[in-house]
């Protein structure tokens, strides 16, 4: 037993009252979510989400291609796109073998190039010259029914400097570049 009024500090703690200075585990969590709150919305806000014009436009014709592609699995018949110097058109083989563009249709439809953008196509390492308007002629690319498409390179140039360059090889797979002059 203890004596009464006497308090045994040798095996009692000692209270240091002292504040460890930094930020809690609490402040700092707050602190990155404001950061990342305010990270989305200046994506959110910045339009394209970081990416260029000419990298959406190339985005959206891959992701075209890529539907059509699909169809034309699916169908069993093969899809076609007409590329000019002011946009693109998909087409598919109908029974008697010719090739009618695809309408009334919300993805496949007729499709134009941005004001300030113009493409150059190359197949087998060859430029295409592109018409000024809308041809009336069967497609430069072919999307086939057992998933292989045309091999083709697209530069989608805006101003002077400013390419982008998608290459699309023939098992379907697309691939946007930055360009290299």
């Amino acid at each position: 037993m203890r004596p009464s009024g006497k308090m045994n500090t040798k095996h009692s703690p000692k209270i240091i009252k002292h504040r460890v200075q930094g930020f809690t585990l609490i402040e700092i969590m707050v602190v990155l979510v404001i950061a990342g709150i305010l990270l989305v919305s200046a994506i959110i806000l910045t339009p394209g989400g970081g990416q260029s014009s000419l990298e959406r436009e190339l985005q959206r014709l891959t992701t075209l291609l890529g539907v059509a592609r699909d169809r034309a699995m699916l169908e069993a018949n093969p899809y076609g796109v007409v590329i000019w110097s002011e946009g693109y058109a998909f087409y598919r083989l109908s029974g008697d073998w010719r090739w009618i563009e695809v309408l009334n249709d919300s993805l496949l439809k007729q499709r134009e190039w941005p004001e300030s953008q113009w493409p150059d196509l190359f197949l087998d390492g060859l430029k295409v010259t592109l018409a000024t308007k809308k041809p009336a002629t069967k497609p430069q690319l072919y999307l086939f029914a057992d998933g292989n498409t045309s091999s083709f390179i697209l530069h989608l140039r805006e101003g002077v400097d400013q390419k982008r360059v998608l290459h699309f090889d023939a098992s379907g797979e697309g691939e946007i570049l930055a360009a290299e002059e």
